[in-house]
């Protein structure tokens, strides 16, 4: 067994660091392991003030959730014909309102086609160039402590919403709770408390909405097919747009989403031009 490579760059959470310090160390940690505080880390964020923020591994109930956040984002950003960009904790962003660079990877984040479309190359590869946000940002975390409930939401007041995030949803699928955070007429940040029952998406995402009982569906351990008994046995269902025939529902979903619901395009491997 190979033995493990010292890291780049030494961590310690009161010193400060530069942008490549920050890249190195978390490509670093594509193929090695540090541990803080007797946590793995997965990969760190960068803070305003310079500061590596240690994110460390997901355990699966937290990433179940997140999964099937991301799952339904992304159907309705598919069959509503959205076109923009649904993404995940591995999906970073500089969020800078100063020119600099603040690097936070929320665990969901949807960005319209309108901002998607036009990034240049430097944009889609690398975290230089112009900064660019979400409009909306999902963060997953049991917050029964206060403290990790309070950083939270100060973390959408003083990062997201001034770089331009529209809407954020703080999910809590340990405790059952829903929290939406967004300005209200004079600009201030609110956020509200929706229980655990279905949220929407409002005007940022327009007929989206959150189905918490499919969260608790994709994190239970209980099978909801034999808990149900239901069969797709002996089923024959006809598309209704096509002469095509099924024998379960799921062949049925899949040929109705890829021939009818949502367009096939021409696939282009790169949107942009490299540069020379």
């Amino acid at each position: 067994m190979p033995m493990p490579k010292d890291p780049p760059v030494i961590y310690h959470p009161d010193h400060t660091y530069t942008f490549k310090q920050f890249e190195k160390l978390n490509d670093w940690l594509k193929t090695n392991e540090l541990v803080v505080d007797k946590t793995p880390i997965n990969h760190f964020e960068l803070d305003s003030n310079g500061r590596l923020i240690p994110m460390p591994q997901t355990p699966i109930f937290k990433e179940l959730a997140v999964e099937e956040i991301g799952r339904q984002l992304g159907n309705w950003n598919i069959q509503t014909r959205q076109n923009g960009a649904v993404t995940s904790s591995q999906g970073g962003f500089n969020l800078s309102t100063t020119g600099g660079r603040t690097i936070w990877a929320p665990d969901v984040a949807f960005t319209p086609s309108g901002t998607y479309r036009n990034l240049s190359h430097q944009q889609l590869m690398t975290f230089q160039g112009q900064a660019f946000h979400p409009t909306f940002v999902v963060e997953v975390e049991d917050v029964s402590a206060a403290s990790k409930f309070e950083e939270l939401k100060d973390k959408f007041k003083t990062d997201y919403f001034p770089a331009g995030v529209q809407l954020g949803w703080l999910v809590d699928p340990v405790n059952r709770n829903v929290y939406v955070l967004k300005k209200d007429i004079n600009g201030v940040v609110r956020c509200r408390d929706k229980g655990w029952r279905d949220v929407a998406g409002g005007d940022v995402l327009p007929d989206f909405v959150l189905k918490v009982w499919k969260i608790d569906e994709a994190t239970s351990q209980l099978s909801s097919e034999s808990s149900s008994g239901s069969s797709d046995s002996d089923l024959e269902i006809n598309c209704p747009e096509c002469d095509s025939t099924f024998e379960n529902r799921y062949s049925f979903m899949e040929h109705y989403e890829d021939e009818h619901a949502r367009k096939k395009r021409r696939v282009i491997k790169l949107l942009v031009p490299s540069p020379d």
